[in-house]
């Protein structure tokens, strides 16, 4: 198959953002984070967030919502739905801070605000 027919999905492009956040945490130690998991929940029946980011105590600091921009839900990462998901996925797993990216841009929320 030609490579111009391969499709990223939206897993595959996370995977890709958690190594690379991976390599660079371990790279920088001054970093205050430590490490990246994808679709990730705190529960059995909880829904997944697409992306987390863990300090090096191993809190969650930040979670979020990937949607790429050549879906409907990707088109706008300030989307009301789309925010309101991502919230609640980050504060019920206890972030602080959420985030919505559609690869173009990445808005990050702080829940307290």
């Amino acid at each position: 198959m030609p490579d111009k027919d391969i499709r990223i999905h939206e897993v595959t492009f996370c995977s890709r953002v958690s190594k690379w956040a991976d390599t660079l945490f371990a790279s920088d130690t001054s970093l205050p984070f430590k490490r990246t998991e994808i679709e990730q929940s705190k529960g059995i029946k909880k829904k997944r967030s697409d992306l987390r980011v863990y300090d090096g105590a191993g809190k969650l600091v930040l979670a979020g919502e990937v949607k790429l921009p050549g879906t409907a839900e990707g088109m706008n990462p300030h989307n009301a739905d789309l925010v309101e998901d991502s919230y609640l996925k980050a504060s019920n797993a206890g972030a602080q801070f959420f985030f919505t990216w559609n690869v173009n841009r990445l808005v990050l929320f702080d829940s307290t605000k």
